[in-house]
C-alpha cells in the first residue's frame, strides 16, 4: 500500500517524511523503530527500558525500574551483554571501573583487578591503603601503644614545611605555611618520593610576607 496522508508519504513498513524513503529524515516504522535527527519528549515521556547511546551498544541510559536489581541510571563501557565498566545507580553508587563511590555510606573504594576484593577504602572513619607518600604535613596524628612502628628511612622529629617554591638565584625556599623556626637552625630536603636529600642547608634570613 502506498499513499499520501498530508505531509507523509506511505510505504509498505512506515510512514516517511519525503517521498524518497531512504533519505527522509523521519521515518515511523511499523517495526517500532522511529528515525529523527531530533526528538523533544515532554514532561510526562516515559523510557520503558534503555535509550541506548551509539551504534555499538556500549552505553545506555536506563529507566531504574528496568535495569534490574542494579537500578542503573546510566551505564557506559558495555562488551557485549557484560554490564558496562561505568554505570551510575538511584541509591547514588557510581563505579568508574574498579574505583567505587558509595554514596550512601560515605565510601570510596578500589578493587584489585585480579580478585574484585577492596584493595584500598576512605570512609569518615578510616582510611586504608597499602602505601602512602604524604607531600605535605600529617597533622595531629595517634600512633598507638603497643603497636609496631616500622621504619625503613631516616625519621627526623623535627617541624616539616612544605615547599612552595624554590628561588634559585638567592638559594630561597618560599614555604606554604609560616615558619616557625629561628637563624642557625637547618633545613633538610625531602623530594616527592620521601627520599632525603644528602645535603642540608643553614637558615641565615627569614622574611615573614605579612
Amino acid at each position: 500500500m502506498t499513499g499520501r496522508i498530508g505531509g507523509w508519504y506511505i510505504g509498505e513498513n512506515g510512514l516517511y517524511s519525503s517521498e524518497n524513503f531512504e533519505t527522509a529524515q523521519i521515518k515511523l516504522l511499523s517495526s517500532g523503530s522511529i528515525y529523527a535527527n531530533n526528538i523533544t519528549l515532554g514532561a510526562f515521556a516515559q523510557i520503558e527500558s534503555y535509550i541506548k547511546l551509539g551504534s555499538d551498544d556500549k552505553a545506555r541510559l536506563w529507566n531504574p525500574d528496568y535495569a534490574g536489581s542494579n537500578h542503573y541510571i546510566f551505564e557506559a563501557g558495555r562488551i557485549g551483554s557484560s554490564p558496562g565498566s561505568v554505570h551510575l545507580s538511584d541509591d547514588g553508587i557510581l563505579v568508574l571501573g574498579g574505583i567505587t563511590i558509595d554514596g550512601p555510606n560515605s565510601l570510596i573504594s578500589g578493587q584489585q583487578l585480579t580478585t574484585n576484593e577492596p584493595a584500598w577504602w576512605i570512609n569518615p572513619e578510616r582510611a586504608v591503603f597499602n602505601d602512602i607518600i604524604a607531600k605535605g604535613k600529617i597533622v595531629t596524628s595517634v600512633f598507638e601503644i603497643g603497636k609496631v612502628q616500622s621504619v625503613g628511612g631516616a625519621m627526623v622529629f623535627k617541624p616539616s614545611y612544605r615547599v612552595k617554591e624554590i628561588d634559585d638565584q638567592n638559594v630561597a625556599f618560599i614555604l606554604e605555611d609560616k615558619y616557625e623556626g629561628s637563624v642557625g637552625n637547618y633545613i633538610y630536603i625531602v623530594d616527592t618520593n620521601g627520599n632525603l636529600s644528602s645535603s642540608c642547608y643553614r637558615v641565615e634570613y627569614i622574611d615573614i610576607d605579612t
